[in-house]
C-alpha cells in the first residue's frame, strides 16, 4: 500500500491508467509496472520481464527466482535489482548476482575492510 502510494506520487506526470485492484500501472510510453508479492508466485508466471525489483530477497522461495522471475527476464534479457536487510540478502542472492556484489566491492577497494569486519560473508563472496 505505501509503495503503490509512493509510485502514484512520483509517476503523476506520466502514468496513464492505474490500476488499485491489480496493482498494475500503464506509463504514457507503453510501459506497465506491476506489484506482485512472492506470496502468490503463480500472479508472476507466463510474462516477460524488463527488470524487477526483489525487495527482501532472503525472505523469498528460492523456486521464485529459479522457477519463474529468472525464465521471465531471460526472455528480455531483462535485469534484476536485490534489495534488503543486511548479510540475509546477499548469502541468499543467486550467483549472477552474487558476482555483481563482488565486483562492486572490489571496485570500491572494500575487499579488505570486508575480510576484518565480517570474514563469513567475505568467505561467501569470494572463496
Amino acid at each position: 500500500d505505501v509503495l503503490w502510494q509512493m509510485l502514484l506520487e512520483l509517476g503523476k506526470d506520466v502514468i496513464a491508467t492505474a490500476h488499485i485492484n491489480n496493482l498494475e500501472l500503464k506509463l504514457v510510453n507503453g510501459t506497465i509496472i506491476s506489484l506482485k508479492g512472492s506470496d502468490r508466485p503463480e500472479t508472476m508466471r507466463g510474462v516477460s520481464l524488463a527488470y524487477v525489483v526483489l525487495d527482501e530477497y532472503a525472505d523469498m522461495k528460492q523456486e521464485v527466482w529459479d522457477m519463474i522471475i529468472r525464465p521471465a527476464l531471460a526472455d528480455l534479457k531483462g535485469g534484476a535489482m536485490f534489495s534488503g536487510q543486511g548479510r540475509e540478502t546477499i548469502l541468499n542472492m543467486p550467483p549472477s548476482a552474487k558476482e555483481r556484489v563482488r565486483n562492486r566491492i572490489k571496485r570500491q577497494g572494500l575487499e579488505e575492510k570486508l575480510r576484518s569486519e565480517d570474514p563469513e560473508l567475505y568467505r561467501f563472496l569470494f572463496k
